[in-house]
């Protein structure tokens, strides 16, 4: 079976990249927070997370993030939860499809 060649520009290449050494970071700092155990609180979390302490504190409260251990989360925790739900910090980003040509 031949194989398809794929037409891709220059933006869409660098969105792939761009998220491909994110991952690759966030992979690490999982890692890293892991071997630490680093905490965050409330304000480490919204700022992370690109949001108002507030709006941490309604996500715990909907059940939205990972469980606190006493008042403070554990940092890997808290990375992985937003590595299952490929959420970004300060607001989703998301690159357009890659057209195939036939």
């Amino acid at each position: 079976m031949a194989e398809t060649p794929i037409t891709i520009t220059a933006a869409d290449l660098e969105r792939l990249v761009e998220r491909a050494c994110t991952a690759a970071v966030e992979r690490a700092l999982l890692r890293q927070a892991g071997a630490t155990g680093a905490e965050w609180g409330v304000a480490d979390v919204a700022a992370h997370l690109g949001v108002s302490e507030r709006t941490v504190l309604r996500m715990e409260g909907r059940g939205e993030l990972p469980r606190r251990t006493g008042r403070r989360w554990r940092k890997a925790d808290v990375l992985r939860w937003r590595q299952d739900r490929s959420i970004q910090p300060s607001g989703p980003e998301t690159a357009p499809p890659i057209n195939a040509s036939t």
